[in-house]
């Protein structure tokens, strides 16, 4: 780049000087800091009568805005444009146009329920979404208030799930973590995890349970075993030696 430009494009402003980086804009690396102060006065940065009313009173009578001003100014060394009048309006506008982008969604707290569909020896002892804890995972039945899910699916949604598996047979306790994405919904409902017995975690919300095998239930239909293997391997699993917790098999990103 060559030169600067010695107005702005719209023309002169009266009082504003513009203040360039000493540095060559051209250069690999160009930095400099740049510290902005604004302040809105609903007085309307009334310093000269302030002022006035400080000499003849012999006391601070300036606004607090007008003092941070004069402090950063002053004592800060800051470059100064000339004060801006900004009315209630035009604030409420900035505010609006800044809050505008965050948005928060629509959320709606949903129940939880966790369905086991591995081995006859092994159970989801215990199992969490987003640090909601939904206990042990099963054929349906048990139910948990509540997760929060938005009103209106998105295709980035995602949840945390947490969960332990019992080894009743082998003496094995493992614990595992992962971000798993939320399927397709055209209206939020009940939020059912299921545990597959290929290792595979689905999150589906759905009004429908998949308890009674409903071919209109949106998630997946496996086979969900009705099983109680503390019953059947618990004499075997009282001879497993003492862990003093459950190995950590995967964590969430």
């Amino acid at each position: 780049m060559s030169g600067h430009p010695k107005t702005h494009p719209v023309g002169p402003i009266p009082g504003i000087h513009p203040v360039f980086p000493p540095c060559t804009p051209a250069s690999e690396a160009c930095e400099v800091d740049l510290q902005i102060g604004i302040f809105f006065d609903g007085t309307g940065n009334n310093q000269d009568r302030d002022d006035t009313a400080r000499g003849k009173q012999g006391q601070q009578c300036s606004q607090a805005v007008q003092r941070l001003f004069n402090h950063l100014v002053h004592q800060r060394g800051f470059e100064t444009m000339r004060p801006l009048k900004l009315g209630i309006p035009l604030l409420f506008a900035l505010l609006t146009a800044c809050d505008s982008g965050s948005a928060k969604e629509d959320m709606v707290p949903v129940s939880l329920t966790g369905i086991d569909h591995l081995a006859d020896h092994l159970s989801v002892q215990d199992f969490w979404v987003n640090s909601t804890s939904g206990f042990q995972a099963g054929t349906g039945g048990t139910v948990v208030c509540c997760v929060s899910l938005p009103r209106k699916w998105r295709p980035d949604l995602t949840v945390v799930v947490g969960w332990s598996i019992t080894n009743w047979r082998d003496c094995g306790w493992e614990e595992y973590e992962r971000r798993i994405p939320v399927d397709r919904y055209e209206k939020v409902g009940s939020l059912y995890v299921h545990f597959m017995a290929d290792g595979v975690v689905r999150a589906v919300s759905s009004n429908i349970t998949p308890a009674y095998s409903d071919p209109d239930y949106p998630g997946p239909h496996d086979k969900i075993p009705s099983k109680d293997p503390w019953d059947v391997y618990g004499n075997r699993h009282r001879q497993c030696p003492p862990q003093d917790g459950p190995m950590i098999m995967e964590r969430a990103e």
